[in-house]
């Protein structure tokens, strides 16, 4: 090896990457078939330690046709195309992204432990999740190009900004988790039965409530297998923890009930999320009441509503249901903003939305110290209470009136009941 190579190269074991890099430059600039595989790869890999990755891959691609054999360059190759083509904050067009995992299963099999093309296989997969029109079978292809045994079960763990620790899922249940999604989309039911009991077997603590979701496909799959009662009391569980929009839209087209569905399809219409996932929620909450003469102009406001959320998206609108708008007397146009239709309907939603409860009475046991919690004596029960927007302290021995509201003990894994809205009695 060259002198100049051989100093740069010591360098670079020394962890002097800008100073090897400063000898390594002018030299490759001049002459680059002096280096070998091993000098170009140490070229390459103390621009990737500075975070020069573009310069990086560039000599990578220079070592390549030479190299194609040397598994350190084909790995240094492959990792300087996932920083340079998936790690950026924006995401690149997909065709794009699609050529350059590609390359990437080529130059790093995903069986090499230090391979990065797992990562950037999921970082491929989340941006198919992305789109309008999700290409679920794309993303099985994907995925079944990985070997779920293979994948790392350690998680990463890291401080945030904030000077919180936070955990990372591993990239076996990242595997798990999207797979799930792939089969539910693809509407493999019976594989996704089979999926889930695999996952559920791994020795792996699940992050982001990712049980829970693993509960609703488990939900969706036994509705689509004509399983509807398992279905519908998996989902009743779930919302005990989590009361998400989508969640109770799940639930709502499943209950025969139909004054339970108006309510939770207007309890979801209220639910924090973006207005234009929840399309199917207005269609729906359109179907159940079109016929009601009481709520003729509701009906023709959730359509209008759908088709003002489509257009300012810039997505399609059916003939169809523009016609159902104008059989009804109502202008598209006349109505105005998606935001305007939302507050002409939000009184209907919370109208539908509220559920009577019968209030009882009770004394303050315990008062915990952010005085928003504690136990409420009502008779021989002692139940668990969440003060939420009562204003004043609450103080042991108070006597209050109340609600009560199904709710979830995680400690103890079983339903249980909370009280809610509280009143102070004088």
């Amino acid at each position: 090896m060259d002198t100049n190579l051989d100093a740069a190269f010591q360098l670079r074991k020394s962890q002097h990457y800008q100073q090897a890099i400063d000898i390594y430059t002018p030299l490759w600039n001049e002459t680059p078939s002096q280096f070998n595989d091993w000098a170009g790869w140490s070229f390459a890999f103390c621009l990737s330690k500075l975070n020069r990755h573009e310069e990086s891959l560039e000599v990578c691609r220079g070592l390549f046709p030479k190299y194609k054999s040397s598994e350190m360059v084909r790995l240094l190759y492959a990792k300087e195309i996932y920083y340079t083509q998936f790690a950026g904050n924006k995401p690149l067009p997909l065709e794009v992204l699609r050529k350059a995992l590609t390359a990437m299963f080529e130059l790093a099999p995903p069986t090499n432990p230090y391979s990065f093309t797992p990562m950037a296989t999921f970082k491929l997969v989340k941006q198919l999740l992305n789109q309008q029109q999700i290409n679920w079978q794309e993303i099985e292809d994907w995925l079944l190009k990985l070997d779920p045994d293979l994948l790392d079960e350690k998680t990463f763990t890291f401080t945030d900004t904030r000077g919180k620790i936070r955990e990372l899922a591993s990239p076996k249940e990242e595997w798990f988790t999207l797979m799930i999604r792939a089969k539910g989309g693809l509407g493999k039911s019976g594989e996704l039965l089979e999926m889930l009991n695999t996952a559920r077997k791994q020795p792996f603590k699940w992050h982001y409530g990712n049980d829970i979701w693993l509960a609703r496909k488990e939900a969706y799959a036994l509705n689509e297998l004509g399983e509807k009662q398992k279905a519908e009391a998996i989902l009743r569980k779930i919302i005990l923890q989590k009361k998400d929009w989508f969640l109770l839209f799940d639930l709502a087209q499943l209950v025969e009930d139909k004054q339970e569905k108006l309510r939770l399809l207007c309890t979801a219409a209220l639910g924090h999320g973006k207005n234009e996932m929840k399309l199917k929620v207005f269609e729906t909450l359109f179907q159940c009441i079109k016929d009601d003469p009481e709520y003729r102009r509701e009906a023709a406001l959730h359509l209008c509503l759908v088709v003002t959320l489509r257009e300012e998206n810039n997505w399609p609108v059916s003939d169809s249901m523009l016609r159902e708008i104008k059989s009804r007397g109502v202008t598209i146009t006349m109505e105005g903003s998606s935001l305007k239709i939302i507050n002409s309907l939000v009184s209907f939603w919370k109208k539908m939305a509220k559920r009577r409860a019968e209030r009882l009475n009770g004394i303050i046991e315990t008062v915990f110290q952010n005085n928003k919690a504690g136990f409420i004596r009502h008779g021989k029960e002692k139940i668990f209470f969440s003060a939420g927007r009562l204003e004043g302290k609450l103080q042991p021995g108070d006597r209050v009136s109340f609600e009560t509201e199904d709710s979830f003990d995680k400690k103890k894994n079983r339903s249980s009941v909370i009280a809610v809205n509280l009143q102070i009695i004088k």
